[in-house]
């Protein structure tokens, strides 16, 4: 079955329910100097400020299967983590404390380390796939972002990425495996494989 050659994943309210704010975290009593020194590892869904336990996040716990499932496919599907977000640092940090088993060894592995781009900048997402397209060489119609803001829908009308709002019939915000789907199934009918 045809598959795109770039999958990407947005991360605030997509891969985990939340925002890694860099206004807010790493502020309280104790705070570690490095912002991305202030997220820690509470559990496989959660994540916290070690300096302010009100600030935390929690993981969609179908990104594992997702990011599983992406790299599993041997036609040469890569992973982009793509983020508006101004810590690249903290997302890093948080990406690198979410893990899931890699296809290549069946070992559990940081979903950092499985991406091939890691376009956390605190700009327009058109701008993001306009560097994933030069390393990576793919047509632009070859990529699929998945973000739960609808504004980023420009990355399909002014570079032909196809866009899949991650957001659920009750307009839930986060990446499902049901979503995920609806995603592959819509890239397929923009390609005409469906």
């Amino acid at each position: 079955m045809a598959y795109p050659k770039v999958v990407a994943l947005d991360c605030d309210y997509t891969i985990w329910h939340g925002h890694l704010d860099s206004t807010k975290w790493g502020k309280g009593p104790g705070a570690r100097l490095k912002l991305q020194d202030n997220v820690e590892f509470v559990d496989n869904q959660y994540l916290r400020d070690k300096s302010n336990h009100q600030n935390k996040i929690r993981v969609n716990m179908d990104v594992m299967s997702v990011v599983t499932d992406i790299l599993n496919h041997r036609d040469g599907a890569k992973l982009a983590i793509v983020s508006r977000n101004s810590s690249k640092a903290m997302c890093d940090r948080a990406l690198y404390y979410i893990k899931t088993t890699n296809p290549a060894n069946g070992e559990e592995t940081s979903i950092i380390k499985l991406a091939l781009y890691d376009e956390v900048v605190n700009e327009s997402k058109v701008n993001h796939f306009k560097r994933i397209h030069s390393w990576s060489k793919s047509d632009y119609s070859d990529m699929l972002l998945i973000d739960d803001d609808p504004d980023n829908a420009s990355v399909e009308s002014e570079l032909g990425v196809k866009f899949q709002l991650a957001r659920d019939s009750n307009n839930k915000k986060g990446l499902t495996w049901d979503i995920y789907q609806r995603g592959i199934r819509a890239w397929q009918k923009s390609k005409g494989y469906a």
